[in-house]
């Protein structure tokens, strides 16, 4: 069993990577994107100076 997973292991260390590569991009999009959503709802929220916007 342990021949096949050493057979293997490049194709799992490449998948492995892919997938914390597409995490990281898609945390950092959603820290940076979900911030400014946040930001512009927290200002535009009934009762803010910005609301008249």
């Amino acid at each position: 069993m342990y021949e096949k997973v050493i057979g293997i292991w490049p194709e799992i260390q490449t998948a492995l990577g892919e997938t914390f590569y597409m995490l990281s991009v898609t945390i950092f999009l959603g820290i940076i994107f979900g911030g400014i959503v946040g930001t512009a709802l927290y200002l535009t929220r009934e009762g803010s100076f910005l609301a008249i916007i």
